[in-house]
């Protein structure tokens, strides 16, 4: 692995704290790529949270606690800014499947219970344990960053991306995708790309609000 282009090679995570000294180097990586040390800290704090709640889910549903992070650097020729694609990624039952387990989502579709898990408060968990924002987080990190995250669980893909560009066209803003993957992983994979320094914080609420209009989009269009 090239340490320019892969700053953190593929890692394997078998128990909780061991994401810690990974999480400091991200954090690292965000100051140099211009994200002030609050804003840095603060996602740093956000993709430690993925990794310990993946590993959570992972012993509560008897599950090895095999996770596995990377972080990835590229650079734009056209305009020699550099962006940062941090990939977590565990081998557990998926989002869908997890979620689930809570008799209060028991009854859901696949993809409801996909897309669901990302609003806040929603957990595998009785409310009782006030889990349920880590996801909710990592969304709303990549609305305020205009950055582009992509989640993989079973045979299901969300793909959103918020950058904001003028092309021959017009102005183009917030792609967004969910559907059938290609292909189908075991597990649940996240690709969070972090392209530039500016940002806005998005509160939980208003990502909650983006999600209700991703459910009513796939229902509309496949009749669920």
């Amino acid at each position: 692995y090239d340490d320019y282009l892969y700053p953190i090679g593929l890692t394997k995570l078998t128990m909780r704290k061991q994401e810690e000294p990974v999480v400091k180097k991200i954090i690292e990586l965000l100051r140099t790529q211009g994200f002030s040390d609050s804003m840095g800290g603060y996602i740093g704090w956000i993709m430690g949270e993925l990794v310990d709640n993946s590993m959570t889910h992972l012993i509560h549903n008897g599950f090895p606690s095999d996770c596995y992070l990377l972080v990835q650097r590229y650079k734009f020729a056209h305009s020699r800014s550099e962006c940062l694609i941090i990939g977590v990624a565990d081998v557990g039952p998926g989002i869908h499947a997890t979620l689930k387990i809570n008799l209060k989502y028991k009854d859901l579709t696949d993809a409801q219970a996909f897309l669901t898990a990302f609003k806040p408060k929603v957990s595998s968990w009785s409310d009782g344990y006030n889990r349920g924002k880590g996801l909710t987080d990592i969304l709303g990190i990549a609305i305020g960053n205009q950055s582009v995250l992509k989640v993989k669980s079973g045979n299901m893909e969300f793909q959103t991306d918020f950058r904001t560009q003028t092309t021959k066209f017009g102005l183009r803003t917030q792609a967004t995708r969910f559907g059938r993957s290609s292909t189908s992983v075991n597990g649940t994979l996240f690709a969070l790309v972090l392209i530039d320094k500016n940002f806005e914080v998005k509160n939980r609420a208003s990502v909650s609000e983006f999600i209700d209009r991703m459910l009513v989009d796939w229902r509309l269009h496949n009749y669920e």
